[in-house]
């Protein structure tokens, strides 16, 4: 088993984060235009392929604490890429700005729905 690292982020962390960041949104581009599929179900696996590939590469992990780190790299490398996705599609194609509520116009009640 490798011991963990004794600082919480260090340089090789923050560039390996953005590398596997980058490579899964770019495959995973690459793939949605390629089958058609547009669904958050294939960054979330390949997320989960690259996370543990890196886990393979240092040595799997044999306790529970491992196993959770992984998980949480998983979930993180995850939101990065819905990220970095959702900010890529609104720089390519920019949503058109609505329209501010008229003044004096009637208020929405708590409960009603927003559409």
């Amino acid at each position: 088993m490798t011991a963990l690292p004794q600082e919480f982020m260090d340089s090789m962390s923050i560039t390996t984060f953005a590398g596997a960041t980058f490579a899964v949104t770019i495959i995973g581009a690459f793939l949605r235009r390629l089958t058609g599929i547009n669904s958050l179900l294939l960054p979330a696996v390949l997320s989960f392929i690259v996370c543990i590939g890196f886990a393979y590469d240092k040595g799997f992990p044999h306790d529970f604490v491992g196993w959770l780190v992984i998980f949480v790299n998983i979930c993180m490398l995850f939101f990065a890429v819905v990220g970095a996705n959702e900010t890529a599609s609104n720089i390519a194609n920019p949503p058109v700005a609505g329209r501010g509520l008229q003044q004096g116009a009637k208020g929405k009640s708590w409960f009603s729905s927003f559409f």
